[in-house]
């Protein structure tokens, strides 16, 4: 077992995503399905209402292949399996948002977007439910945490690999210039 895998089961742990948490998250990805692509419209809506955002979207036929990259995400992240191809995903999705420069706050800002339509849908399925509800809305705060989590770590790492890469490239120039002197 490698370090990463024991450092997410204890942040795993530390969020109660436990088995009862699990089994909300597969109920509710059964609501999200069906509403998954009224979200991504308003949620792009509102991205591209955002110049630099826009921008950096590019043309039509690109924001149909994220925003379709984006519902397999969410769905993959409500079936619950913390699994490889679940670290995979967010590691490209991260990788991705850190290439094409997009700052961890707008980052975050769609995840707050996302949080609060989740949110939203969860009192509307189960308005008359409350227990229900609570447990819903416990374990999508929870799942977002986790994605959360994961993407700010694929930031990190990223921040690390080109500060070395700079560092190195410094080191390799000084003992250049001292050679030849």
């Amino acid at each position: 077992m490698s370090k990463g895998e024991i450092d997410f089961r204890t942040k795993l742990e530390f969020l109660k995503m436990d088995g009862a948490s699990k089994e909300a998250l597969r109920n509710f990805r059964a609501v999200l399905e069906k509403q998954i692509d009224g979200i991504l419209g308003a949620f792009y809506g509102h991205v591209g209402a955002v110049p630099e955002l826009r921008q950096m979207l590019g043309s039509d036929s690109n924001i149909a292949r994220v925003r379709a990259a984006q519902a397999k995400h969410w769905l993959n992240l409500f079936s619950a399996e913390f699994d490889g191809s679940y670290f995979e995903a967010v590691k490209r999705i991260g990788q991705a948002h850190y290439q094409h420069e997009l700052s961890p706050s707008w980052y975050m800002g769609g995840y707050c977007f996302a949080l609060n339509s989740l949110i939203e849908l969860a009192v509307q399925t189960y308005r008359r439910k409350p227990e229900d509800m609570v447990k819903a809305i416990q374990a999508i705060n929870r799942a977002v945490f986790i994605d959360m989590d994961q993407a700010l770590s694929v930031y990190h790492e990223a921040i690390s690999v080109e500060r070395e890469r700079r560092q190195n490239s410094l080191m390799g120039l000084i003992q250049g210039f001292e050679t030849s002197s």
